[in-house]
């Protein structure tokens, strides 16, 4: 036989826990129903962004929602990348096929693929397209 929950009253209520419970989600879905959203920010149109210039060969469109950004990053073939970028990114290639050096590990990113690097000086690296122009879609938390 299943087990079943105790129906208790409250001390000095006057509903069991579960009409209370009932009551609850009920609230919620009210409030669900009746709180507006601004619909704006469910969607990015990164047709309406403009570029932005970062390092010499590469380029971004970027937005923020609370606390994560969404980018499009763009590598040409001469994009050097200077120093160890030890930020976190997650996302997938767009177009074109990019190599990333973490600290001599070579790995290959080719169109459709997904990355993941967490942060951290371990998981330091330098990005570098491997054809005329890779492009990424990136979801990264917002600094």
């Amino acid at each position: 036989p299943l087990l079943q929950a105790p129906q208790v009253a409250w001390k000095g209520g006057r509903h069991s826990d579960r009409s209370f419970s009932q009551r609850t989600n009920n609230q919620r879905k009210k409030n669900l129903r009746t709180q507006s959203m601004d619909t704006k920010t469910l969607r990015i149109d990164f047709d309406e962004i403009a570029w932005q210039p970062a390092l010499p060969g590469s380029r971004f469109k970027q937005a923020v929602r609370g606390h994560q950004q969404f980018r499009l990053l763009e590598f040409a073939r001469e994009f050097l990348e200077p120093d160890w970028c030890t930020k976190a990114h997650s996302g997938i290639v767009l177009e074109g096929e990019l190599e990333i050096n973490f600290h001599g590990q070579l790995v290959r990113y080719v169109q459709g693929s997904g990355l993941f690097i967490p942060g951290g000086t371990a998981s330091g690296h330098k990005a570098r397209a491997l054809t005329e122009r890779a492009l990424l879609f990136l979801i990264e938390d917002a600094d």
